[in-house]
């Protein structure tokens, strides 16, 4: 974390410096003479963006993946789960339920293996034709199913333009899925998640024309200029290194938490036994 705001605090002083800089050679150059009391205009100016790229970056800390540039946003989401239930159809049509979790390989390299410690594979001993997986609603513990795309009771893997993807796994009563390469990702797909994200983006190409305009003193067209390059050039750039940087840390961070709360919770129940 403190990383993180070494970053910003340096971010913050790099935009005073060029918002310094670029007030007197553009006005300069547009102007008679650059404004006044610059001294102060250009660190207020560079502070309003430096706190607004620190909030979004302590937001995607909190909550990775929430948000991000507009040429890199997915509205794709995904909750990741550590062990699911296959469903094994015999050639004779009769289901069985095979539990799976998850482990790493000394490669590091991530898997699903039954309790034999075999990895998991769509055609073994029969068809993998459906996963459930147990997720928890409220106090309740709920089994949903992720059925295979099936065509003529064969395995349906899409084909668009020449090119095949991987199978699907299809949420029953839902939109959900599960891709056969990425097993254990559950993945949706969030419109209210692309709206908040532009939103986010909108707002942070208005700060660099209000600031240009309203502090800097530059003429509303001028500004509304200046404003889109500088905009273009930090959603391009900067705002994508700091929203990862945030993203990692954050994702360490909820990473050490698990593994604590992990060590902890054996350690209570035994000196509650």
């Amino acid at each position: 974390m403190l990383i993180l705001l070494l970053i910003l605090l340096a971010v913050g002083a790099g935009l005073v410096a060029l918002l310094w800089t670029g007030t007197l050679l553009a006005q300069g150059y547009f102007y008679d003479s650059p404004t006044d009391k610059l001294e102060w205009r250009a660190p207020a100016a560079g502070g309003v963006l430096a706190i607004f790229l620190t909030i979004w970056c302590l937001f995607e800390y909190s909550s990775p993946n929430s948000t991000g540039a507009l040429h890199e946003f997915s509205t794709e989401h995904v909750t990741d789960v550590s062990k699911f239930i296959s469903v094994r159809r015999s050639d004779a049509g009769e289901e069985k339920e095979i539990p799976f979790v998850r482990r790493t390989t000394p490669q590091n390299q991530t898997e699903f293996v039954d309790g034999n410690g075999s990895p998991w594979a769509r055609s073994k001993s029969g068809s993998m034709v459906a996963i459930i997986v147990e997720e928890k609603s409220g106090d309740d513990v709920k089994r949903t199913r992720f059925n295979a795309e099936m065509k003529d009771g064969k395995f349906a893997e899409r084909e668009t333009h020449g090119m095949k993807h991987s199978l699907r796994y299809i949420e029953e009563n839902g939109d959900r899925y599960i891709e056969e390469t990425r097993l254990g990702k559950i993945i949706s797909y969030r419109k209210g998640k692309l709206i908040g994200n532009i939103f986010i983006n909108l707002i942070h190409l208005a700060l660099w024309f209000l600031v240009i305009w309203l502090l800097l003193r530059f003429q509303w067209a001028h500004a509304l200029g200046f404003a889109v390059i500088l905009w273009l050039v930090a959603t391009l750039a900067l705002v994508p290194f700091l929203l990862d940087k945030s993203r990692s840390l954050g994702e360490r961070k909820a990473a050490e938490r698990k593994a604590t709360v992990a060590q902890v919770l054996p350690r209570a129940a035994l000196r509650h036994g």
